[in-house]
């Protein structure tokens, strides 16, 4: 092998590495991204469900009023789908760790349906649904609260 292929070589395998690192690093702040739209699930989640077990707030007690609150479990579908993608991305990304192939980590990357790209817009859009669901539960708890005429039990 001539000194000329010998550094192309080398040079290739440099820019193979750093290919691969650089994909490696983007795989890992999405990831970051992911955990932290998993965590403002939980969130949500975890205050939704303290909306309905909880006492210090006025509470409609008309069986028609309390249609409402099912729109949490529309919004649980949706945060839960979020949660289920972030948890996708996380495990793609420690398996990346294990991969040496630079079309194998693309692949990773970059498919289509299961690529991190693509599970990170499902995870983003899932939890935009149920955040909406929740707006709309809170304008309607509001407009109950404003506009109602009735007698309301506060616990």
């Amino acid at each position: 092998m001539s000194t000329e292929t010998t550094l192309v070589y080398d040079s290739l395998i440099f820019t193979i590495k750093e290919q691969i690192t650089h994909n490696r690093e983007f795989i890992s702040g999405v990831s970051d991204l992911s955990v932290n739209l998993n965590d403002t699930t939980l969130k949500l989640l975890a205050g939704s469900i303290l909306v309905i077990l909880g006492s210090g707030y006025v509470k409609p007690i008309d069986g028609k009023a309390k249609l409402m609150y099912l729109l949490f479990i529309p919004a649980w579908i949706f945060l839960g789908l979020s949660f289920y993608y972030g948890n996708l991305i996380n495990e793609k990304m420690v398996a990346t760790g294990l991969f040496r192939n630079l079309e194998m980590i693309k692949a990773v990357i970059n498919d289509d349906e299961t690529g991190i790209r693509s599970l990170y817009g499902q995870q983003s859009n899932f939890l935009l649904i149920g955040v909406g669901i929740l707006t709309i539960w809170l304008l309607i708890y509001l407009s109950w609260w404003i506009y109602t005429k009735s007698e309301i039990k506060s616990n």
